[in-house]
């Protein structure tokens, strides 16, 4: 078997590992305690039930094998791409499949307890809080520790390359999940006890300030630490990348390339700046062993152009006493022919600047026809938005329609409610009338003697049904007044929210305004580069044109050269003989001359890319 490319997993890892199965199970049993799902007996004696016993080794059981499977997947690394790329593949399985058994776990551990409960006969127990509590702490205790997993087994594969086709979930992705997950366990913890049994005889604001309220408030608390810590690792890595780029800035290429922490963008971001790092530090090891050759033969070059000078130095002395012979015959011709020759460097150096200028026109014309495209793309975009804000505006307004409409039904049931409290005071009304007919004809049956037994009876019986309609009308009162208040409360609310559809409306109604404002200006832009694509093809055929010129001027220039040489040659033999001499060796001299200037600035210019190569450091 290959050796591994990676390290010892840190000990982190199984540390938070363990916490992330085991520490939502203890705290759901402490919470179920708090909420009076069980005592304190009745729990250890449900925890230590044989089932329960045999779930949890079961558990930890799943669990160990799992974990021990994926670290020796990823032990066995070799370096090669496809083992890169099968493990990169393999990492979203990995932290899926503990997500689901985390999940498995929740909803099946409750159902484990229930079972527990019913043999050890704890009445007190209810399923479906037990159910909200598990849920709860998974979505809370099991995702702090999961994060704080998932940061430290990222860090272990930092020697595990990552590139673009092994991103599976964004950073985007990932803060969404972790929202949606404590938001979710969040409200499964603060709604378990009212599911409780124990709590049935209590008012909701009881049952609210004694659990509710300090299970938030620990929800929140829990959800803000899982927050923090993936900030403050976003933020660390960020700042090891923003140093990184400090020094690189500085010119210290000393430095180790950065580690991949993540699995996500910013993982990406840290591969290319390595990249960059070592393709840079390539090239200027490169240049300056290429500055160290080109010095050297720029110094031996200079020493030949001085020896190369004095030569011919010596000859151009020996000669000038020939030329002052023959100057004043061959002072014209020579004249025309230098004057010629400088005519047709003048105009081939005007064609090569027209070339140049050619070439720029077109390169710009490319750049304006390039924001030409863009200018439409973002127009098209801002005519999706328009779309889309219209759209906006059509939903808000008819949500403000819908609203209104439940504030009208809430308004007729507040008015039909206080129809149903008159109603209660008749029947109370008519219960106590009742109630004193029946007293009066007890009395009357009283008199009546043996014959006004029977009537005593039904007398009686008709005052009990009296007292007992009094009795209920009394608390259908309470009930109504209780139903009274809460729909002034619905009725309110419903109007809040009518106010805050009206803001959204109004705002909709300001983008779309806004929208049309930079639409136009867009069109505007895209008119004026249209003008200006038109006045660069304009320059374009004007510069064809006079290259085209240019052309024939040389043409004709050197033509005219020829002439003036032929000319030259049709004088004595020895008269241009003494010439080529002298145009060799002026032309020698020149060249020389050019040529030590070039190699003096050849020269400087080696000395200024070595200075700047300098600070750079690319060895410790």
């Amino acid at each position: 078997m290959a050796e591994s490319k990676l390290p010892e997993p840190s000990g982190k890892i199984s540390i938070f590992f363990v916490l992330m199965c085991l520490a939502p199970m203890v705290y759901c049993l402490f919470f179920s305690v708090f909420c009076g799902l069980f005592g304190v007996a009745d729990l250890f004696k449900c925890f230590v039930s044989p089932i329960s016993v045999a779930y949890l080794v079961f558990y930890v059981a799943i669990a160990v094998l799992m974990y021990k499977w994926a670290i020796s997947k990823y032990k066995s690394y070799d370096g090669t791409e496809s083992s890169c790329d099968s493990l990169n593949s393999l990492y979203p399985i990995v932290v899926g499949a503990f997500i689901g058994l985390l999940l498995i776990n929740a909803f099946c551990y409750p159902f484990v307890f229930a079972s527990s409960a019913v043999k050890n006969e704890v009445y007190s127990f209810s399923l479906w809080s037990f159910i909200n509590i598990s849920v709860g702490s998974t979505f809370l205790i099991g995702l702090l520790f999961y994060i704080l997993w998932l940061e430290n087994l990222e860090d272990w594969l930092g020697q595990l390359p990552f590139y673009e086709k092994h991103l599976k979930m964004n950073l985007l992705s990932r803060f969404l999940l972790i929202n949606v997950f404590s938001t979710i366990g969040l409200v499964a913890l603060v709604i378990a006890p009212l599911f409780t049994p124990s709590n049935e005889g209590k008012t909701f604001m009881e049952v609210f300030v004694s659990y509710m309220l300090p299970a938030s408030i620990i929800g929140m608390v829990l959800n803000a630490a899982g927050f923090f810590s993936m900030v403050k690792s976003l933020t660390g890595r960020i700042k090891g990348i923003t140093n990184f780029a400090q020094k690189l800035a500085e010119g210290n290429y000393t430095m180790q390339p950065l580690v991949v922490t993540s699995r996500e963008e910013v993982g990406l971001l840290v591969g290319n700046i390595n990249s960059f790092y070592e393709a840079t530090k390539k090239l200027l090891e490169g240049v300056k062993q290429s500055v160290g050759s080109t010095k050297e033969s720029g110094r031996s070059l200079e020493t030949q152009m001085i020896s190369t000078n004095t030569s011919v130095q010596q000859i151009v002395n020996n000669i000038k006493d020939v030329k002052t012979l023959m100057e004043t015959q061959s002072a014209g011709v020579g004249n025309v022919s230098s004057a010629m020759e400088m005519i047709t460097r003048n105009i081939d150096m005007l064609n090569q600047s027209i070339e140049s200028q050619s070439s720029a026109v077109e390169q710009s014309s490319a750049a304006v026809r390039e924001m030409i495209a863009n200018i439409q793309s973002v127009t098209g975009i801002l005519s999706k938005n328009a779309d889309s804000i219209e759209k906006l505006g059509s939903a808000s307004d008819e949500g403000n329609s819908r609203v209104q409409e439940a504030v009208n039904v809430s308004e007729r049931i507040l008015s039909e409610s206080s129809g149903l409290m008159d109603a209660s005071n008749v029947i109370q009304n008519i219960a106590e009338q009742t109630n004193l007919l029946a007293m009066n004809a007890a009395i009357e049956a009283a008199h009546a003697g043996e014959a006004g037994k029977g009537f005593a009876v039904v007398a009686d019986e008709i005052r009990k049904l009296a007292e007992q309609s009094n009795a209920q009308g009394k608390k259908i009162s309470e009930s109504l007044q209780n139903l009274d208040e809460v729909i002034k409360r619905v009725a309110s609310s419903t109007k809040a929210l009518q106010d805050q559809f009206a803001v959204i409306f109004d705002l909709a109604k300001t983008v779309k305004t806004q929208e049309e404002i930079v639409m136009n200006a867009m069109n505007e832009q895209n008119a004026g580069s249209s003008q200006i694509i038109d006045a660069m093809r304009s320059i374009d055929d004007s510069t064809i044109s006079v290259k085209q010129g240019a052309a024939e001027m040389l043409a004709e220039g050197k033509t005219v050269s020829t002439e003036i040489r032929s000319l030259e040659q049709t004088s004595n033999s020895v008269f241009e003989f003494v010439e080529k001499m002298l145009a060799g060796t002026d032309s020698i001299v020149s060249n020389i001359n050019r040529s030590s200037e070039s190699s003096d600035k050849n020269l400087e210019s080696i000395k200024v890319l070595e200075d700047m190569t300098m600070k750079f450091k690319l060895k410790a």
